[in-house]
């Protein structure tokens, strides 16, 4: 799995989203997931997607059978108004909003907003 703040594609790529940055990947982690920057598409543009974590660093049981299910407990959060939710599902690329909404139908009245995020981002070994 890769790093959520892992930096590749050179210096003509499209940055990363800033806000990844801020979001508060120790709480993401702790709940046994997290948005991830998996580099990038065909066409350039970041690829950023909500995964589950498959290997907790502390030895812990997952918390999601799968990717799906990561999603269903952070739109369902979202939905309750979670900032940090709202958050993460503010920061996915346009394909991964496209096939969670698919799956799920939407969060928001509108896109996802950076607020009530902060904290250290943490480190999520492949793997």
């Amino acid at each position: 799995m890769p790093d959520p703040l892992q930096r590749d594609g050179g210096a003509d790529a499209p940055a990363v989203p800033p806000m990844l940055d801020a979001l508060d990947h120790t709480a993401t982690i702790a709940e046994g997931w997290a948005v991830f920057d998996c580099g990038r598409h065909p066409d350039a543009t970041p690829r950023v997607e909500l995964q589950r974590i498959d290997c907790p660093e502390d030895g812990s049981e997952l918390r999601f059978e799968d990717d799906q299910d990561a999603w269903r407990h952070v739109v369902s959060r979202a939905r309750e108004g979670s900032a940090l939710h709202l958050a993460a599902l503010g920061l996915i690329d346009v394909f991964e909003r496209t096939s969670i909404e698919g799956m799920l139908g939407s969060w928001s009245d509108g896109p996802a907003g950076p607020s009530g995020t902060g904290g250290d981002p943490a480190h999520v070994p492949p793997c």
